[in-house]
Formats: structure tokens, C-alpha cells, sequence
């Protein structure tokens, strides 16, 4: 088996290790580059290595008399099906450098990648002399043009070579053996040789099979049937099947080309490198050379430690899974600071880290954060390797990262949450510094941290909107073995604080903990308990409090527009808002009432009813909006003045868009 390499050098370690190979003449072997994909080991050979070893050739050219220097000669076997292609691809690369003519002919304007340089090779023939080049006439050619022996061969990408490895192997081992010359070799050695054509592939699972059962895993009764009906002609209860880890495990054995590479690797490959990259300074140089704004340039590189550390720990150093975090945070951060809210800044420093959680985990493959079916933000685990859930997280930036999914309506929404709940709210209280270094403390400190909790929470000196945070601290406290007498305790602080309220509030159990269902449902009791509360002293009243604000001759429109910020989530909890209006009053309020009132209350419309978002209370409501409508439809056939038109008109054309142009999205969501 291929070692897969615990000693990581450094760049620099590296480069001196090449550039002693470059100048050894003692015996002829060839050196491999190996790591992951996505490591960075491309980056590091084009954007240091390869111009570090022209450096070294161009200083022993003026330091030793007469010494000629050796070209450096790089070439990727991505996709490569023949060793004719190779032999085309070094003769281009070569000839490139040589003849700029046929350089700028190729590589102009839009540039050449390396995938296309065989077709280049062929379009470029008519400028050429050699116009037929094949592996066992290279020599001969590039003698007559180019000596490639003074050459040192940089091969990328050769797990990916669509030719047998051996035989790719023999023809690199000619240029070691025959011709003397030095040559790089760079790959992930754990994929040699596991590139099959899925003809092969399915004829060598045939043959491993052997006729016993296979067991396919988790697929549906149906496809389990119809798989095992074609493969399985009369299943033997007695027989145990194997499994498809068990299948591959001997098509490798079988015909598995590892054993194979083994060997020519002891015999070509005298000196193997890991490749492990310096994340922090290619982090830097790439977020530097990015297009991104200035500003998240140095937000980024003041984060660059945790970046670095949490792909790390994730074991998935992937400089691509970096570059799509990049793409990622780049669109948020437009999306977020395009809008006018004072809490912006800090709202974007909360999702940054859970942004690059997500595509670390995504890209990994270790993705599993688990949503509620409409919980909006909360604590989340991304994954296995987060010890501890991330105490604030947003599913739109999930659903972005995941599904390119991003409702502006939904960020401006969890901004607001966010000013209200982690903005408006001190910093310096004993909750906030518990919550934020629980896991740091010796027990006594919790303790005497809980204490001084309960105290000020008996003054009343908490928001409400802290208080699912409290419980699901609370909650995990009891999950490693504290009292739960603490929870009685705040309970019943908690509940003779909401007593005095002047409104209704909602808990919606934005919170959950990972694996722990018993947790879980005691949060939800606990929830359940303090809504119903809620219920039992606020649900007749919202009926009256709502008609009663109606009632008002002037302002009106802006009691009823502080009552929907106050009280949102509520009202999408209730599902339930206009429809608790009396029509006939509200109408005649309208009617009646000033420009000013109207556009509050047009502001209330676009903040329960958002066009392009679904949600229950358009459900529930829409026989009540349709009844709404036709009275503002009506209304606007009478005399008003200008800007009252106007403002009706902004009124009917958003109930437009909740009632017609949002049906087909219902539907689907029902569906």
C-alpha cells in the first residue's frame, strides 16, 4: 500500500530537496510530489517550485563556466488518453518556448489550456517542419529542434491519466533511465490506478461477485427488488450476501492496478515528498490576488487564524473548498451590506464562520446540520468535528452555500432578529459572559454564574427574547450532570416576569441539541409551557388590542406598525393578523384616514405578507385578503388626492403579488 504520508515538509524544505535531486548525478530515479486533491500541490509547483528551479538553473549557469542550463518543462497528464498525446503535449511545451512565433500564435488573446495542446499540436503542423511525432520517434525529433535531455520534466495530475499506469510509468521511466534526466512526478498516490471505464468496472464487479448475493445497502424495497431480480436469479435464505465495501474490496485484489504500481514505483520513484501547504500564506496570497472588495480583503485576513485552524481540525486542507468559500462570502457580503441597518457589520462577522463551516463541511462530504422543518437560526452542529454547536447560526446561509438559494426578504428579516435580540441587548450581562465561556469554567464559576442569573432574572432585568437561550443553556448544563433544580428555579422567575407584560411574545425552539432526543422533547415541554401561557393571556386581547388601535382617528398606521415589529413572531406563530381586523372599520379607516397612516399601514402589509415568500398566514388568510383587495379596488375609484392614491395603489399592487404571483409557489410548497 502507498504510504500516505505523516512527515510534511515545509515549501521551502521541499524546493532544497528538489533543487539537491536537480544537481545529484549518483544514481538515476525520479521524485513524487504527493497529496490530497485540493491540497495545493499545482499551486506550489507553478506559482513557486517551477520558477524557483529556473532561478537555481540561471545561478549555476553563472556561477560554473560553460554549464548549460536545464529548461523546466511542465506538463499535466489530466485526461490524457495516449502516450502519443504526452509526447505532443512535452514537444508543444517546448517548442512553445522556443519559437515565440508559434507562441503568440497559440497562446494569444484568450490563451491555451493544457488539455487542448495535442489539438493545438495538430492545427499548428502547417507552421511546423516535424509533423508527425509519435512516443518512439521523440527523441529523434526533438534532437533535430530542441534537446529535451537538458530538460528537467515536471509530470502533474498522473492518477488522472486515462492510460494504463504502467505503461505511463515506463514511458517517464525512459526519460529517467535512458536519457539520465530529472523528473518531478506530482499526485494523490491513493488514486493511482483507480481510474476504470464503468463497461470494465461492471464486468469486474461480475467476476468478484462470483454468484453470491450482494447486499446493495439503503435503497427502497422497490429497487432492492428490481436490483437483486437481475443479478440474483433464486436467493438462497442461507446464503449471506456480501456487501458492496466487500465487492470493491475484492475487484481490487482482482484487478485492482495498486500491486502494479507498487512495483514500477520501487523501481522509478527513488524519493517521495508529502505535500502539506501552508494554508495561512496561500489563504493570504489568494484572498489578496482575489477581485473581492478591499474591505472583506482585510476582514478575511483578520480571520485568517480560524480559517486556517477549522480546516485543519476538519482534516481538509482543499485549496478549492477555499476558493468556494470565497465565491460564497462574497455574495453575502454584498447581499448583507447593501442594506441600511446599523447592526450589519457585526451580523456579518456572526455568518463569516459559519459560512466557511459550511462549505468545509459540504465539500468534505461531513456535512449535517439538521434544520427544523421552518426554524430560521438557532444553534447548529455543522458537522462531527464542531465539539461544541455554534450558538448562532442562519439556514440562509445553509440554503445558499448548499443551494444557491438566497431570499434577500429572508437576510433583511434575520437581520432585524439580530439587531433586536444580540444588539439591542447588553454585552456586559452575567448570561451573555456564561453563555459565551461556560465550557472554559470550573464547575464553582457556573455555579456562581447561575446564581447571580437567577437573581437579576427574579428583577426582571432580561429581555424576553433571552429566555430560549437561558432555557437551552440551561438544558446542556443538565446534559453534563448540573442540578436541574436551576431550571425549576428560572422557570418560575420566567413565568411571573411574562405575567406582566403588555403584549404577547413567541418561543419557537430555534435551539436543539445534536443526538440527544430526550433533550430535545424537555425543550419543547418547556416551550410548549410558556406559549401556552402566552395563549391563555393574550389571545383574546390581540383581537382587541388590534381593533382598538383601529379605532384611533390620527396615527393609527404607525401604533399598528410598532405593534407588528413588537409583535411578528407572534403573528407568525398565530398565523393569523388582518383577518383579526374588522373589515368594515378598517376600511373606513382608510377611507378616512391620512396618507401617512395608509403608508404604515402598507408597511405592515409588506412586513407579514412578503411577495415571493410562503408562509402560513397567507394560507389561512387568503379568502380575507381576496375580500380586502376588492375594498381597496373599489376605494380608488373615488377622489382622492394624489399621494393617498398613490398609496393605495402600492397597497393593491402588493396584494396582487401575495394572492396571484405567489399561488404556483403555495401549491408547490403544498405539494
Amino acid at each position: 500500500m502507498v504510504d500516505s504520508g505523516t512527515n510534511n515538509l515545509t515549501d521551502e524544505s521541499i524546493i532544497e530537496i528538489i533543487e539537491r535531486y536537480v544537481d545529484e548525478h549518483l544514481y538515476d530515479y525520479a521524485v513524487m510530489i504527493d497529496g490530497e486533491w485540493g491540497c495545493g500541490k499545482t499551486y506550489f509547483v507553478t506559482h513557486t517550485l517551477e520558477e524557483r528551479l529556473k532561478e537555481h538553473e540561471d545561478k549555476k549557469a553563472k556561477k560554473i563556466k560553460g554549464y548549460k542550463k536545464k529548461n523546466v518543462i511542465y506538463t499535466t497528464l489530466y485526461g490524457i488518453k495516449s502516450l502519443d498525446d504526452i509526447s505532443k503535449q512535452l514537444y508543444m511545451e517546448i517548442y512553445l518556448k522556443k519559437d515565440r512565433r508559434i507562441g503568440k500564435l497559440l497562446r494569444g488573446g484568450a490563451g491555451i489550456v493544457s488539455s487542448m495542446i495535442p489539438i493545438a499540436f495538430d492545427i499548428a503542423k502547417p507552421f511546423i517542419k516535424d509533423i508527425e511525432v509519435d512516443s518512439k520517434e521523440l527523441s529523434k525529433v526533438m534532437s533535430n529542434f530542441l534537446s529535451i535531455t537538458n530538460s528537467i520534466l515536471i509530470f502533474d495530475d498522473l492518477e488522472r491519466c486515462d492510460c494504463p499506469i504502467n505503461e505511463v510509468l515506463g514511458y517517464i521511466n525512459s526519460f529517467v533511465e535512458h536519457e539520465k534526466m530529472k523528473v518531478i512526478l506530482v499526485a494523490n498516490q491513493l488514486e493511482i490506478g483507480r481510474s476504470v471505464s464503468e463497461e470494465v468496472k461492471g464486468i469486474q464487479y461480475l467476476l468478484a461477485a462470483n454468484g453470491d448475493k450482494i447486499e446493495f445497502g439503503k435503497t427502497s424495497n422497490t429497487e432492492k427488488n428490481d436490483i437483486s431480480a437481475l443479478f440474483v436469479s433464486k436467493p438462497d435464505d442461507q446464503e449471506t450476501p456480501i456487501s458492496i465495501e466487500q465487492l470493491e474490496e475484492r475487484a481490487n485484489v482482482l484487478f485492482g492496478q495498486s500491486a502494479i504500481y507498487e512495483r514500477l514505483r520501487e523501481k522509478l520513484i527513488g524519493t517521495t515528498l508529502y505535500y502539506s501547504p501552508d494554508l495561512e500564506k496561500i489563504f493570504e496570497s489568494l484572498i489578496r490576488s482575489s477581485s473581492i472588495n478591499i474591505d472583506l480583503k482585510n476582514i478575511l485576513i483578520t480571520d485568517l487564524s480560524f480559517l486556517v485552524q477549522y480546516m485543519t481540525e476538519s482534516k481538509h486542507k482543499n485549496l478549492r473548498t477555499f476558493q468556494f468559500f470565497l465565491s460564497k462570502i462574497e455574495v453575502l457580503y454584498k447581499a448583507i451590506y447593501q442594506l441600511d441597518n446599523q447592526a450589519k457589520e457585526k451580523f456579518f462577522s456572526s455568518i463569516l464562520r459559519n459560512c466557511f463551516k459550511i462549505c468545509v463541511c459540504h465539500k468534505a462530504g461531513t456535512y449535517k446540520a439538521k434544520w427544523e422543518k421552518r426554524q430560521e437560526y438557532g444553534n447548529m452542529k455543522f458537522s462531527k468535528t464542531d465539539l461544541l454547536a455554534t450558538p448562532l447560526a442562519f439556514r440562509f446561509v445553509d440554503d445558499f452555500v448548499l443551494y444557491e438559494n438566497l431570499d434577500l426578504c429572508r437576510v433583511e428579516r434575520m437581520l432585524k432578529m439580530y439587531e433586536e435580540q444580540y444588539i439591542n441587548n447588553k454585552y456586559d450581562t452575567s448570561f451573555y459572559k456564561l453563555e459565551g465561556s461556560w465550557y472554559l469554567l470550573d464547575d464553582e464559576e457556573i455555579e456562581k454564574y447561575l446564581e447571580t442569573i437567577l437573581k437579576e432574572l427574579s428583577e426582571n432585568k432580561y429581555e424576553v427574547s433571552e429566555y430560549e437561550r437561558m432555557i437551552f443553556l440551561l438544558l446542556r448544563l443538565e446534559q453534563i450532570g448540573f442540578s436541574s433544580n436551576y431550571m425549576e428555579e428560572f422557570l418560575k422567575s420566567m413565568h411571573s416576569n411574562l405575567q406582566q407584560l403588555d403584549h404577547a411574545i413567541s418561543f419557537g425552539g430555534r435551539y436543539y441539541f445534536e443526538d440527544d432526543d430526550k433533550m430535545n422533547q424537555r425543550e419543547e415541554e418547556i416551550l410548549k409551557e410558556l406559549n401556552s401561557l402566552m395563549d391563555s393571556m393574550f389571545k383574546d386581547k390581540t383581537t382587541e388590542l388590534l381593533n382598538e388601535i383601529m379605532k384611533h382617528c390620527n396615527g393609527w398606521g404607525e401604533e399598528l406598525h410598532d405593534y407588528v415589529n413588537r409583535n411578528r413572531s407572534n403573528i407568525f406563530r398565530d398565523k393569523e393578523f388582518i383577518s383579526k381586523i374588522d373589515m368594515e372599520l378598517l376600511i373606513n379607516q382608510i377611507e378616512n384616514s391620512s396618507t401617512k397612516d395608509i403608508h404604515y399601514f402598507h408597511s405592515c402589509i409588506l412586513d407579514i405578507y412578503k411577495p415571493g415568500y410562503i408562509n402560513e398566514i397567507i394560507e389561512k388568510e387568503r379568502e380575507y385578503l381576496q375580500s380586502f383587495l376588492n375594498c381597496i379596488e373599489r376605494l380608488e375609484q373615488k377622489d382622492f388626492c394624489r399621494t393617498k392614491r398613490m398609496q393605495l395603489g402600492r397597497i393593491k399592487a402588493s396584494l396582487e403579488n401575495v394572492l396571484r404571483k405567489d399561488v404556483e409557489k403555495v401549491e408547490n410548497y403544498r405539494a
